[in-house]
């Protein structure tokens, strides 16, 4: 007797297992993304690298992101107070993760400016980057991935370049590997962003409907509240419209391009 309440009791657990896996599937079919990267033979010592600075890289960054750190902060400040104003007028509800300050500075970087050899190691063996990829958001498949999604060693590298999931969510994947149902459940709202720029559920959802009007436009393309809007989701210019880093990020830094990002 115990034997066969075993047998059925393995029976119905096969059977749960199969179930989920099945839904699981039909889900990333839905999206129509590749499979993220296992990565499970790489070793890279994680815990080290998060609790460690690399000077170096530091220094670049510092120097290549202000001339002076007054002027930056009061540039920033300017800036925030302008969207403000226009969030206003335009009713958008504030996204934080959008904040000039929450910028992830690592991930764009030029490929060149990575520290060798553990943040090119992280980019190339975990996360699969080359130097084009890298150079050229949206081009490598984990991108379309939101950050929860991604498998566990992936996300450990996405934390040791120093950019949170936060950050990778908004700013890398502009929230494009959520469900539309996911985005109703966020804080921001985000889901009255998207249909206020043409989507809805159905055309979110559902890879075989035609995507709004505004996802073939350029940013000089886009009227002033498209661009408040998409500014809340980690917008700007330059990554609207998809430019290599090579094309704009040296300029952005020195301030040229700040006070036209809006």
């Amino acid at each position: 007797m115990m034997i066969l309440l075993l047998l059925i009791y393995l029976t119905t657990l096969s059977v749960v297992v199969l179930a989920e896996t099945i839904d699981k599937q039909q889900q990333q079919q839905q999206h129509q993304f590749p499979l993220p990267p296992k990565n499970q033979k790489i070793q890279i010592d994680f815990n080290y690298y998060l609790s460690t600075t690399d000077n170096a890289t530091s220094s670049t960054i510092s120097s290549a992101t202000s001339t002076s750190a007054a002027t930056t902060i009061d540039d920033d400040e300017e800036e925030e107070r302008e969207k403000e104003r226009l969030r206003k007028k335009y009713n958008v509800q504030r996204n934080p993760v959008a904040d000039i300050k929450n910028f992830p500075e690592k991930r764009y970087q030029l490929w060149s400016e990575l520290s060798q050899p553990v943040e090119k190691s992280i980019a190339t063996q975990v996360l699969k980057y080359t130097e084009s990829t890298w150079d050229t958001p949206y081009t490598n498949s984990i991108e379309s991935y939101r950050f929860s999604d991604l498998a566990s060693q992936v996300q450990s590298g996405i934390r040791a370049l120093q950019i949170s999931p936060e950050q990778w969510d908004c700013h890398v994947n502009h929230y494009y590997g959520y469900y539309w149902s996911e985005l109703m459940e966020t804080s921001s709202n985000l889901h009255v962003h998207f249909a206020r720029l043409g989507w809805d559920q159905q055309s979110w959802d559902l890879a075989n409907v035609t995507n709004p009007k505004i996802d073939d436009l350029k940013w000089s393309e886009l009227n002033e509240m498209q661009r408040v809007i998409a500014n809340e989701l980690c917008y700007f210019e330059d990554t609207w419209d998809e430019y290599s880093l090579s094309t704009w990020i040296v300029d952005w830094r020195n301030g040229r391009k700040k006070k036209k990002r809006m």
